[in-house]
This record gives C-alpha cells, sequence and structure tokens, in this order.
C-alpha cells in the first residue's frame, strides 16, 4: 500500500520573525507548531517578505464579497444535504436503473466532468450510486453511441449475432438433437460451422431464453392397467409363495387365483416344494367349473408349472396355459 502524501503546513511569517528575533517559543508551541520545527526557526534566518499595504475601502469590499460568498455557500449546502435526504428516503439510486437512452448517458457524464473540477470523482460516484467500471464504459463507448445493445463490434467482439442465437435456438428445441447433451451439441455446432460458442455459453443462453428441449420418451410407455377379465373363469392366475416361520423354516402355499373375482379357488400349503402341485391344484379348481367352460390359466415359467402333468391338462382341454 503507498503511503499518502503528507501535507506541510503553514504559518504566518511575523511568527517566525518573532521566534528568531526574540527566542520565545511559548507562543509558537501554544498555537501546536511542531518542536523541530520551532527549533529550525531559531537556527536559520527567516526569508525576507514583500507585502503591501491594502487601502480601507478595498479591504472593506473584499470583506462584504467574502462574507456574500460563504452566506451563498451555506445556503447551497443546506438546499444539497435537503436534496440528498430526500434522495435516500426516496430509495433512488443509479446503481439498480438502467439509462437505456444514450443521451440521458451523455448529460450524466457531462455533468459529471463538470462537477469533478470541484469534487474528486470517487466522492461524486458515492453521491450519484454509479460505479467506477460503468462510468469509464460508458467514457470509452462514446465514440460508438451510448444506447444500449450498441452494434459497434469494438464493444464486444466475441458476442454472438441474432442468427447465431437462432441457430443455437433451433438445434436446442430440435428433436432431432434431443439425444445430445448440451456440451456436446455445442462441439457439433462448431464442427458444423453453425455456432462457434462453448458448453457454458450454450447453458447461459438456454437459462436466459428459458428454452425448453425435447423430451419425448423413446420407448413406448410401460403398461398401467394388467390383464382384467370381464366374466369369472375367464383367465386364473397360479403362482407359489414362500413363507418364512419363526423358527428360521419355510413353507411353501400354492394357490390358483380368478382374475374377475379375485378368489381363490384352491390352495394347498406343503413343507417341500413339489413340482406336481400346480396339476394337481387344477384339477380340483377345475371341479367346479360348468361344462364347456375351459379357464385360460396364467403362470411363470417355473418348474411346478412347465412340467408333464401340466401339459397332460392342457393337451386334455381342463386348461389354457399362458
Amino acid at each position: 500500500m503507498i503511503a499518502s502524501k503528507r501535507q506541510q503546513n503553514s504559518y504566518d511569517h511575523r511568527l517566525r520573525e518573532l521566534v528568531f528575533q526574540s527566542g520565545k517559543t511559548e507562543t509558537a508551541k501554544r498555537i501546536g507548531v511542531p518542536r523541530s520545527t520551532i527549533h529550525g526557526w531559531t537556527k536559520a534566518r527567516p526569508r525576507p517578505v514583500v507585502t503591501t499595504t491594502a487601502k480601507d475601502d478595498y479591504v472593506e469590499c473584499l470583506e462584504k464579497r467574502v462574507y456574500l460568498l460563504e452566506r451563498r455557500t451555506a445556503r447551497l449546502r443546506a438546499l444539497l444535504r435537503l436534496c440528498v435526504v430526500l434522495l435516500r428516503l426516496s430509495g433512488f439510486s443509479l446503481a439498480y436503473q438502467r439509462l437505456p437512452q444514450g443521451g440521458d448517458k451523455e448529460k450524466l457524464l457531462r455533468s459529471l466532468d463538470r462537477a469533478s473540477c470541484f469534487v474528486r470523482l470517487p466522492r461524486l460516484f458515492v453521491f450519484t450510486g454509479i460505479s467506477s467500471s460503468r462510468y469509464y464504459d460508458w467514457k470509452n463507448a462514446q465514440e460508438c453511441g451510448l444506447d444500449d445493445v450498441s452494434s459497434c463490434p469494438k464493444s464486444s467482439p466475441g458476442q454472438m449475432t441474432a442468427t447465431e442465437r437462432s441457430e443455437m435456438r433451433s438445434m436446442v428445441q430440435s428433436e432431432a438433437y434431443r439425444h445430445l447433451s448440451v456440451g456436446s451439441m455445442a462441439r457439433l455446432a462448431a464442427r458444423l460451422g453453425k455456432v462457434c460458442a462453448c458448453s457454458s455459453t450454450w447453458y447461459r443462453a438456454i437459462q436466459s431464453g428459458n428454452w425448453i428441449r425435447s423430451r419425448k420418451r423413446i420407448y413406448p410407455p410401460k403398461p398401467r392397467v394388467g390383464l382384467r377379465a370381464t366374466k369369472p373363469n375367464e383367465y386364473w392366475h397360479v403362482d407359489t409363495t414362500i413363507v418364512r416361520l419363526l423358527d428360521g423354516s419355510r413353507v411353501y402355499v400354492h394357490a390358483v387365483l380368478d382374475n374377475f373375482s379375485r378368489r381363490i379357488l384352491a390352495w394347498r400349503l406343503n413343507d417341500t416344494f413339489e413340482t406336481g402341485t400346480t396339476a394337481d391344484l387344477l384339477k380340483e379348481a377345475a371341479k367346479g367349473l360348468p361344462e364347456g367352460n375351459v379357464p385360460s390359466t396364467v403362470m411363470d415359467s417355473g418348474v411346478e408349472n412347465v412340467n408333464g402333468k401340466v401339459n397332460e391338462l392342457v393337451s386334455d382341454g381342463t386348461s389354457y396355459a399362458s
């Protein structure tokens, strides 16, 4: 950090002459003159000072003019404080306000340039709420115009054109590229010569434009409604469930269920897994069937369902296995 330049104090030449001639330093110490400065006054002869005696009328005129200027300055300070308080209470600040018109920016720049002759620019930035980067960007863009969305290539040479943005939007929303990620799409667009931009620019454009990508399902939708019978004894279901008991043993529950009424037509509980149980249950359930009614049986391809005994029932016409 660079230290600020120390401000040098100036004193009346008559005080220096008094210290040099009389050697008395009490008066100088009382008004706050440093000891090193007083010591220098006592050793070195003061420089000659040329003065003039002003006339009384001229002095009176100057005093009157100074009084009027001080009074005017005090009035302007009071009005300025009032304006600052009103602006702060109203919440107005250029930090959150856009100035899209170039003429408004030029007026503000001219006002800041005129005020900078009397007030430093950092204080003006704090007062107006404009950042220094915003001010210097406007100053550099005066040659090309200060209107927003300027067509001057000097402002941002890498900015996308309207054609490139249109091509980007068409690729993002196209069904032909729905299988590609945004990064792959950016590389493909650069390879085809349509849009030369990185993937982060693509993501930013998609977010700012609120573009919705095509997300149609490639595979057919899964069925949500299973097999539904329209009458009793149209479809039967055969399945085996393994139940684990508290002592660690297992039992096998075989059952035949009607699809329409959800009624258990036949069931059996075995300690071991027997492959002939399915055929016996089908024969038991078929006893209550009316003549000529042959149901279709839905079962998996386990060994208890795919065997010779079940095939005999199918060949006899007792049931249709599926």
